[in-house]
């Protein structure tokens, strides 16, 4: 995503591709920079000025042993990626950014120590993630919640087998934040209850149908340790606030994400649910219902 005033590149921020695009690490890729600035060079040149939002989608491939970037879709719009603007100094700067539309060379300068010293090689990386969209990986695939991809069952295997690793100790205040999320909790555990009800006391039910290996699958014992190991992992990252930024959640004003997360998405559903209109997931970064065949 690249924030532009009058031809000029005010700040860019690139994230790996993931599916969904719902969790956000900042990272720098020389070969994307590089046609970023070919193409405001060639802005600057032509008869149009550009001031706004453009996310873009690339493609990074190998051409004669140097990296080359191909842009395949552009949009003209803001993009969720921009929550990786997380830090007090992140966010004043960027607001100021869209507010003027000069093009200000030092706030680009100043963006962009920011974002080296928020994501640089010698800084603990934070990755923006949705709460929600965290907390249903907890449960396994079956046939009420396919959240999870193909590969999940491998992944709980390991989390059994090589056993929860080790954390840093936190003292209790550091568990003071889990109070703005208690109504989340409470509402995630209630529609959660039907899942571990049917995945841990029908074993039938529960077991998974994706195979380790010929004739090994996970028991409802495994299940449990893993959904167990994963909610203390879970509620390791909404603590640890250094490394992970839950998007919407902002301590000094919490609605926000109680609004989008327990009424916005709760109304839509309920919406879809009324129309009979097919529906494949819930984007919690948007807060949308996704419809088969709708954008």
């Amino acid at each position: 995503m690249i924030v532009v005033r009058s031809n000029f590149l005010m700040t860019m921020t690139c994230c790996q591709s993931s599916a969904s695009q719902l969790n956000y690490i900042h990272v720098q890729v020389p070969a994307i920079q590089a046609w970023l600035d070919s193409f405001m060079t060639a802005l600057q040149q032509s008869e149009y000025t550009l001031t706004g939002q453009l996310c873009f989608d690339f493609m990074v491939v190998k051409e004669s042993g140097e990296d080359v970037a191909y842009p395949i879709e552009c949009n003209p719009r803001v993009h969720t990626q921009c929550t990786i603007y997380n830090t007090n100094k992140t966010r004043s700067l960027l607001g100021h950014m869209l507010l003027n539309d000069q093009p200000l060379a030092h706030l680009k300068e100043k963006m962009s120590a920011l974002l080296y010293q928020d994501y640089g090689p010698e800084s603990d990386q934070p990755e923006t993630f949705w709460f929600y969209n965290e907390f249903f990986k907890i449960f396994p695939n079956d046939w009420l919640l396919q959240y999870c991809d193909d590969k999940d069952c491998w992944t709980r295997s390991k989390l059994i087998f090589s056993g929860d690793e080790t954390r840093k100790p936190r003292n209790a205040l550091d568990y003071c934040v889990l109070v703005f999320y208690l109504p989340a909790f409470f509402l995630a555990m209630m529609l959660a209850l039907p899942v571990i009800f049917l995945q841990v006391f029908v074993t039938r039910l529960f077991a998974s149908k994706q195979s380790l290996s010929p004739g090994l699958q996970l028991s409802a014992c495994d299940h449990t340790m893993a959904i167990a190991i994963r909610t203390k992992h879970f509620v390791e990252r909404l603590v640890d606030r250094s490394c992970n930024i839950e998007a919407d959640m902002w301590e000094k004003d919490p609605v926000p994400f109680l609004a989008k997360n327990h009424l916005q998405v709760p109304v839509r559903l309920l919406a879809t649910i009324r129309t009979g209109v097919e529906w494949k997931k819930i984007d919690f970064a948007i807060g949308k219902v996704v419809e088969v065949g709708g954008d």
